[in-house]
C-alpha cells in the first residue's frame, strides 16, 4: 500500500505528536531522577506490560537482539537521556537526533556497502550544515557539550538502523520488548556505577517527574512505537520516514509551550536546514533499486 488513508494520517499525528511530547516527559523525568534510574523504570515497565505478547526468539536472534540491546539501550537512550539532562534545550536536542538518517547513510556505506546516490550525498551536506549552524547559535552556547551528545546519540540511532537491515525476522514488538528486558540488568549496572538510588530517587520525585516517566512508558514507548510498527507493516517505510521529520518541529512547540524555551531566528534556519537534508536523503529512491535500474547517479 503506497498510499495513505485518512485513518492512517490520524495515526501518524498519534505518533508523531506522542514522539515530540516524549523529549519534554523526559526532559521532567530526568529533572528530578537520574538517568540510569529513569531507563530502569522506563525498561522495567515496558517489559511488564509487554511480556505477555512476545515470542521467544531463536539462538540465532537472541544474538542479534543482544547486539542491537547494546547499541539502542546504552548507545542511543542513554546517550539521549544524558543529553537532555545536561540541557534546558530539548527542541535542540529534537533537531541533531535527526542526524540518525545522515548517520544510517554513512554507515549502511561503509557496513553493507551501499554507496550513496548524488542526492543522498546532497541531503547529507546539508544536514551537517545546518548543525554547524545550530551548534554555533549564541543563545545555546551553555548547551554544546549536551549537543554533542545529542550527535553521539544520533551515530547509534544510525547504527542502530543499519543493524536491522541485518535482521533476523524479528516481530517490531519483539525488538521493543526484548530489548527493554535486556536493558534493565544493563541500567542495574548503570546505577551501581553512577552512584544512583532508584527507590530513594522515586520516593523523593515530584508527581511531575513521576507522570513525565509515566508518559514515557506508556505513550512515547509503548503506544507510540506499536502504532509505528503496525504502520510499517501496511505501508513502505519509504512513504512513512519522512513524517518523521515533524518531530523537532512539534518538539519545538510542545517544549516553547511546556518549559518556556526561546526560540530565535538563528535556531529555526538551522532547524529548516537540519530538516531539509533529511528531506533529501529520506525522498531519495533505495540503493539497490537505483543499482538495478542502473540509475546510480539518481
Amino acid at each position: 500500500m503506497s498510499s495513505l488513508r485518512l485513518q492512517d494520517y490520524a495515526i501518524l499525528v498519534i505518533i508523531l505528536v506522542g514522539w515530540s511530547c516524549n523529549f519534554v516527559a523526559v526532559r521532567f523525568a530526568v529533572e528530578e531522577l537520574s538517568v540510569t534510574t529513569t531507563l530502569l523504570l522506563r525498561f522495567f515497565f515496558v517489559s511488564l506490560l509487554l511480556a505477555p505478547f512476545l515470542k521467544r526468539p531463536t539462538r540465532q536472534q537472541m544474538k542479534h537482539l543482544m547486539l542491537i540491546s547494546l547499541v539502542l539501550v546504552a548507545g542511543h537512550f542513554g546517550i539521549l537521556f544524558w543529553a537532555l539532562k545536561e540541557t534546558s534545550s530539548v527542541a535542540g536536542i529534537s533537531v541533531f537526533v535527526q542526524l540518525g538518517p545522515a548517520f544510517s547513510v554513512l554507515l549502511a556505506w561503509f557496513m553493507l556497502g551501499e554507496v550513496p546516490g548524488i542526492r543522498r550525498v546532497i541531503g547529507l551536506t546539508i544536514g551537517f550544515s545546518g548543525v554547524v549552524i545550530l551548534y554555533y547559535d549564541p543563545g545555546l552556547f551553555d548547551s554544546q557539550f549536551a549537543l554533542l551528545l545529542a550527535a553521539v546519540c544520533a551515530l547509534f540511532l544510525g547504527l542502530y538502523n543499519v543493524l536491522l537491515r541485518k535482521g533476523q525476522g524479528v516481530r517490531a514488538i519483539d525488538i521493543i520488548g526484548w530489548t527493554s528486558i535486556f536493558g534493565i540488568p544493563m541500567m542495574l549496572v548503570g546505577t551501581v556505577i553512577e552512584g544512583a538510588a532508584p527507590l530513594a530517587e522515586i520516593q523523593a520525585a515530584s508527581s511531575t517527574a513521576l507522570l513525565g516517566l509515566t508518559y514515557t512508558v506508556i505513550i512515547g514507548s509503548i503506544l507510540a512505537h506499536g502504532l509505528w510498527a503496525w504502520m510499517l507493516q501496511h505501508n513502505p517505510v519509504s512513504v512513512l520516514a519522512p513524517f518523521t521529520l515533524a518531530v523537532p518541529i512539534l518538539t519545538t512547540i510542545a517544549s516553547s509551550v511546556m518549559t518556556d524555551e526561546m526560540i530565535s531566528a538563528r535556531f529555526a534556519l538551522a532547524t529548516a536546514t537540519v530538516l531539509a537534508g533529511g528531506w533529501f536523503i529520506l525522498r531519495s529512491p533505495p540503493v539497490l533499486e537505483r543499482m538495478k535500474s542502473g540509475k546510480d547517479k539518481v
